[in-house]
């Protein structure tokens, strides 16, 4: 991932904390089913949980560099051959894994919320 995509994530990861506040507002005033805090914990694990199997069972794209040798050449050294084989698209492949760690780390905000 680019530089901007990476700070991005970090953003995009501290969200949940700066709303932890409103969400334990919420909390006690709009009770589910009676209770204040066990259906976040509840519901907050369970949505950490899925998070984390389906970034667990995600298929990898394929990398950037096919070989990790390639790295260490200069572009104006490739060859057709290595150009082709080149995953141009490899960088913006991980903003499935950015929402999801936001939404696991939204699920482990809900739980601590007490």
């Amino acid at each position: 991932m680019e530089g901007q995509a990476t700070t991005s994530a970090r953003a995009l990861l501290g969200i949940p904390w700066s709303i932890k506040v409103f969400i334990g507002i919420i909390s006690d005033c709009f009770p589910i089913c009676g209770f204040r805090r066990r259906p976040l914990m509840i519901i907050g694990w369970s949505l950490c949980m899925m998070c984390l199997v389906a970034m667990a069972t995600l298929p990898l794209e394929k990398p950037y560099f096919p070989e990790a040798s390639w790295r260490t050449l200069k572009p104006s050294a490739y060859t057709a051959e290595e150009i082709a084989a080149i995953n141009f698209h490899a960088p913006a492949t991980g903003g499935k894994y950015i929402v999801l760690m936001m939404l696991a780390t939204l699920g482990y905000v809900l739980h601590t919320v007490y």
